[in-house]
């Protein structure tokens, strides 16, 4: 399993409507791509965010970074943010 983590910073303010932009746009289009396991979307008061996104392999997330939809929406996310994106690919291990 692979895990994809984008960090950014929002005005605090807007931590509001980007919680009503996951759910409702962001989160419905990415729970229907190939490969999709689980998203967490973690915030800090400062407005600071981390979406968590566990995908089956790493091509998967390739293909949704490449895929319209996500191109699409890509510059409603970027109208929110205030910092530069930040984003990582890492392997899940399992440890037990």
């Amino acid at each position: 399993m692979f895990c994809k983590t984008t960090r950014a910073k929002v005005s605090p303010q807007h931590i509001g409507s980007l919680t009503r932009w996951v759910k409702q746009t962001w989160g419905p289009l990415i729970s229907r791509q190939k490969g999709f396991k689980k998203y967490y979307f973690v915030t800090k008061p400062d407005g600071e965010i981390v979406f968590i996104m566990l995908w089956e392999n790493e091509d998967q997330i390739l293909a949704w970074s490449d895929h319209p939809e996500h191109k699409k929406i890509v510059p409603e996310f970027m109208a929110l943010v205030t910092s530069p994106v930040e984003m990582n690919v890492y392997e899940v291990r399992d440890m037990a």
